[in-house]
């Protein structure tokens, strides 16, 4: 090999290094946004984050949060649980939830913050449920194939989803809908979830009592003394919606060593109204 061929190859290689760094940094996994991951404190985030600004903000209800940005873009906030907004960032503290906002960062199905929702689903199956917070009015979104992620929606005319008169609950939106942000948060068993208190636990995994006529919830032992592991199904019925009916959510609940109940595993179906899908509880959307 000549010289100028040998170079070229160094070159190549180099160029390649780079982008291979450079399209990892921005990946979004079930664990991580970029090089910043769960269970990492805020100063080892720092560390892996150089040029980045990290600088205290809240939410509306006074959450501690923590800024990352590159000049004029935020790339990402993060949640450490901190609880004083005012206070300077605690470098020990851990994160525990990575909200991604940057258009650059993408999950393994390419699915990125900016990225239409009609887009979306081409790529992570229908939309099964658009739900709006009774509090803060932010909308959330669930897919066939959501990989973990929770999906908060924006749009460019107003409310995300197309809701029922008096309904919070929805599988039709906008279409100016689009992805704001992707959380990432350990889906079971995280720091969040953990409870002494099942039904305060059962409470946080699917909601209070709202927006539906009844709800029912069987709790079954699946260990012979009854202490240790639980099945949960809890069945709603009644939605304020004109093709969902009801909705049946299944909870595996494990008890840790450090005697908190924790949600072990999660699943979904939806009961559809007469003429716009299946009449019984399944996993697949309504139409």
């Amino acid at each position: 090999m000549n010289r100028t061929l040998f170079a070229l190859a160094i070159l190549l290689a180099a160029t390649a290094t780079v982008l291979m760094q450079d399209g990892g940094s921005y990946q979004i996994t079930a664990n991580s946004a970029g090089n910043v991951r769960l269970g990492a404190t805020v100063a080892e985030a720092q560390g892996a984050m150089p040029g980045f600004q990290f600088k205290r903000t809240s939410d509306g209800e006074g959450v501690a949060l923590i800024e990352v940005s590159k000049g004029d873009d935020t790339h990402m906030i993060l949640y450490a649980g901190e609880e004083d907004s005012e206070a300077a960032i605690d470098g020990s503290a851990k994160i525990e939830m990575i909200f991604v906002t940057g258009r650059k960062y993408a999950t393994s199905e390419g699915v990125s913050p900016g990225m239409k929702v009609s887009d979306a689903e081409s790529k992570l199956g229908k939309v099964q449920q658009i739900m709006m917070s009774e509090i803060e009015a932010r909308e959330y979104a669930d897919f066939e194939r959501g990989s973990g992620f929770q999906y908060r929606l924006l749009s460019e005319n107003g409310s995300a989803g197309r809701y029922p008169e008096g309904s919070m609950r929805t599988q039709k939106y906008d279409a100016g809908a689009y992805i704001h942000s992707i959380q990432v948060s350990e889906p079971y068993g995280g720091p969040m979830d953990g409870s002494n208190s099942v039904m305060d636990l059962i409470v946080k995994a699917v909601g209070d009592f709202s927006e539906m006529f009844t709800r029912t919830i069987e709790i079954k032992a699946d260990t012979p003394d009854g202490t240790s592991e639980i099945t949960v199904v809890v069945t709603d019925d009644g939605f304020l919606d004109d093709s969902v009916r009801g909705q049946r959510t299944t909870l595996k609940l494990v008890l840790d060593a450090a005697g908190l109940w924790q949600i072990k595993s999660t699943s979904e179906a939806w009961r559809c109204r007469e003429g716009r899908g299946h009449t019984d509880f399944q996993p697949k959307p309504c139409i």
